[in-house]
């Protein structure tokens, strides 16, 4: 009887190393993924953006859309974490030694459930408000970007989907659209997320032969959002919720906005199903970060997955797709493992 109670205290002191472990390589993970995607946010930012931004607004801007990338990079390093860590306790003999004691697989999963608990706390808010938050101040130091282009007398230049000409004396025409006008002065300006084209003593020409002559007036420039994703996931959870109750007051399709609103609950509780899948990645299959990578490309594919089928799916299924699949997996995987 002692012989078959002693592993119990070992494992107790030695299991609890693995979160420890799983810091290191999910840290590494976080810092070289969060790297690439920073890099390449920037590389985006300034091939879509309207004017070309100098370096300080680029940090800016993209300093601004980190909580948001932050919440995707956080399970995927977790999972990278585990999984390696897991590899490296089966290659340096310690999962050898656990199961010579008898210590199945599922005695590990407590601190890291745990530990996926507490992440998924912390992406949630991530998702729910800093992301969201960033991504409107990210909007703003763009147009606040844009707005600093300072027009040289002679030449055209293009601002968002306008373009403007100084003349040498100082007069300025601005075509936008169906809609152009000529003033004696203006320039660019800022009105939060927007940027505003101000205009004096000029006459405004429109389809149909319009013209009308003002002393003052403003056009509001259309600027590309500073990322690739769409002006709603700018908005807060009770905006998007009031739009939601709006549209289908009016008897439009909320599928869409539903959607993104449900993902941001969704996709924070990948945290709690991750260790299921990267502990057998790690001691029954090696732990290769490849393995891991692998398994974060297939669920962000069941992402966009979602994304183009909430309208069949409708969108708490849409939603819930990547922990869906993500479930599937880890079943397949510890029914197969022997060691659980």
């Amino acid at each position: 009887m002692r012989s078959m109670a002693a592993p119990s205290p070992r494992f107790g002191r030695l299991g609890g190393l693995l979160p420890g472990h799983v810091a290191g390589p999910a840290l590494v993970a976080f810092a070289l993924l969060g790297l690439a995607g920073g890099f390449l946010e920037a590389a985006l930012l300034v091939l879509r953006a309207p004017v070309a931004p100098r370096l300080g607004d680029v940090v800016r801007i993209v300093a601004a859309l980190l909580p948001g990338l932050a919440a995707l990079l956080v399970p995927a390093a977790f999972l990278v974490g585990i999984t390696v860590a897991a590899g490296r306790w089966r290659a340096d003999g310690t999962w050898t030694a656990l199961r010579a004691l008898g210590v199945p697989a599922r005695r590990l999963l407590p601190r890291l459930l745990l530990a996926g608990a507490v992440l998924s706390v912390a992406t949630g808010g991530l998702t729910h408000l800093a992301a969201p938050a960033g991504r409107r101040a990210a909007a703003r130091a763009l147009a606040e970007a844009a707005a600093e282009v300072r027009l040289v007398p002679g030449r055209f230049a293009t601002a968002g989907d306008a373009v403007v000409h100084r003349d040498l004396d100082g007069g300025v025409f601005l075509a936008a659209g169906d809609l152009a006008a000529s003033a004696r002065s203006g320039g660019l300006g800022a009105e939060g997320d927007r940027v505003v084209f101000a205009l004096e003593d000029g006459v405004l020409a429109g389809p149909s032969g319009l013209q009308v002559a003002f002393a003052r007036g403003r056009v509001p420039l259309t600027l590309p959002r500073p990322d690739r994703r769409v002006e709603i996931e700018e908005r807060s959870d009770r905006e998007i919720a009031a739009l939601v109750a709006r549209m289908r007051a009016s008897g439009r399709d909320p599928s869409a906005e539903a959607t993104i609103l449900w993902k941001r609950t969704t996709l924070p509780l990948l945290c709690l199903l991750l260790p299921w899948v990267a502990l057998p990645l790690g001691l029954r299959w090696g732990g290769r970060p490849a393995h891991a990578m692998g398994v974060v490309v297939a669920t962000w594919t069941l992402v966009r997955t979602g994304d183009a089928l909430h309208g069949v799916l409708g969108p708490p299924a849409a939603a819930s797709l990547p922990l869906a699949g993500l479930g599937l997996l880890a079943g397949a995987l510890w029914i197969r493992w022997r060691d659980r």
